[in-house]
């Protein structure tokens, strides 16, 4: 598998701390190795690359390059342990970048509340 980096922004782990040890926890069961990168706080004037990456309330970047599978499989742990009930009315996004640092391999819509029960 790969390394992966965790760059959420300063407000999302705050409020999110416990869920994010849980995907920790899930990635490296699938054979990851996962840290996290401490949250950037710039205080001079952002460059486009930092402009672009705000779009995203967390940022993963692989090491290398993995399969449709496993990078959809990176996704799901995302969507099911990334789950905001505190910030409930706004729109939250993941970007999961190639190895290169700058290509957005995918993008994820995170959940605010939990999935409804199927019937």
């Amino acid at each position: 598998m790969t390394r992966i980096t965790i760059n959420p922004l300063p407000i999302e782990l705050g409020l999110n701390e416990e869920q994010y040890k849980l995907v920790q926890r899930d990635l490296e069961e699938q054979g990851h190795t996962v840290r996290f990168q401490a949250p950037v706080i710039e205080r001079s004037a952002p460059d486009v690359t930092q402009t672009l990456r705000a779009a995203y309330d967390v940022m993963l970047y692989l090491a290398d390059f993995v399969d449709d599978r496993a990078l959809h499989a990176i996704a799901d742990v995302l969507i099911l342990r990334l789950v905001s009930r505190r910030r409930r009315n706004q729109h939250r996004v993941a970007a999961i970048y190639g190895p290169d640092g700058r290509t957005v391999l995918l993008k994820v819509d995170l959940p605010n509340e939990e999935p409804a029960d199927e019937e």
